[in-house]
């Protein structure tokens, strides 16, 4: 059998004049030099059942989906619901190294832990929403209503990298696609907004100071602190979060509510279980209620389904928006 032969130069032991010939086999010889086998796909995610039956239907939009393996970023979905007019007029944009443009497919992989900006991932949403604003000038688009499809056990921080790519995009409705009876369904999610802070409650009641005495037109309001109660009140927002001890359920005017989730506690403890069902979280929202938004947060560490229930039981009663704090936020990266 014919033999590839290399040369193989013996460093020691050896006094020979000429370098030793080694037969190596051609076939190892192939194997070595052969490229890499590229990466499996992604697995599609196994999404988390709800038990609502009011939830709107998912519907086709830019998509990310979450994983243990990373992100895969799609709009094709969306893309064949473009009259194939508009679609020849965003694909006549096409940027550099995107022949497929507007339809964009990619994946990321990453693994735990990595920072909370994917540059990869930031790379592939940017380029939807590149397409999103490509039809905008015949079909009034532009990059706002983003699904994320993720896996019930992914670890929280997964969604919260996803959230973030998107928001930086330009993505301001995130739909959290799940699974029902009916079929698949959406937790829709909303901007976040925090109540007026006492530096905030100052800065204005400095600038309302400032006002005195400036002339007739101007019309201060005679009880200026008042004016601040109200525009508190107006956003006064419910805050949970949940966390490996329990739920800590907070209204922005009260702070941490008790286990009767309608009065301030005095326990320090959690309001609830952290395995508190949909209708012990729906009982304790009724009773801290109503409040014009809400906040959820979550620690890194938990799995994505354990979080669904508390923002099922919160859609629906006012706006829901995902909160990010010092000690839930992963590393940001350089």
């Amino acid at each position: 059998m014919r033999r590839a032969l290399i040369l193989s130069a013996l460093l020691s032991g050896c006094g020979c004049d000429e370098p030793t010939l080694v037969p190596v086999p051609e076939e190892a010889a192939e194997t070595a030099s052969a490229p890499p086998a590229p990466p499996a796909p992604l697995p599609a995610p196994a999404l988390p059942r709800v038990s609502r039956s009011d939830l709107l239907p998912a519907l086709p939009s830019v998509t990310i989906e979450v994983t243990a393996g990373g992100y895969r970023v799609t709009n094709r979905a969306l893309i064949e619901t473009w009259p194939a007019s508009e679609r020849a007029e965003a694909a006549a944009q096409a940027p550099p190294g995107a022949p497929d443009f507007p339809v964009v497919e990619r994946e990321v992989p990453a693994a735990d832990p990595a920072p909370l900006l994917l540059p990869l991932l930031s790379e592939a949403l940017g380029l939807t929403a590149q397409a999103d604003r490509a039809r905008a000038a015949a079909a009034g688009g532009g990059p706002r209503v983003i699904s994320l499809r993720a896996a019930a056990d992914v670890r929280w921080e997964r969604l919260l990298r996803a959230l973030y790519a998107a928001g930086q995009s330009g993505y301001a409705e995130p739909w959290l696609v799940v699974e029902s009876e009916r079929g698949e369904h959406v937790l829709p999610l909303a901007m976040g907004g925090e109540p007026l802070g006492a530096d905030v409650r100052a800065t204005v009641a400095e600038a309302l100071a400032a006002l005195e005495g400036l002339g007739t037109g101007i019309a201060l309001p005679a009880d200026p602190a008042a004016v601040l109660d109200i525009a508190a009140a107006a956003q006064l927002t419910l805050s949970v979060r949940l966390a490996e001890d329990g739920l800590w359920v907070r209204r922005s005017d009260l702070g941490v509510l008790g286990p009767d989730c309608g009065t301030p506690s005095t326990l320090g403890t959690p309001t609830l279980p952290r395995s508190s069902d949909r209708p012990a979280l729906e009982a304790c929202f009724d009773a801290a209620g109503p409040f014009t938004g809400s906040v959820v947060e979550a620690s890194p560490d938990l799995a994505y389904g354990a979080v669904v229930p508390v923002i099922e039981a919160l859609v629906g009663r006012a706006p829901v928006a995902i909160g990010l704090s010092l000690d839930t936020m992963p590393e940001t990266g350089g």
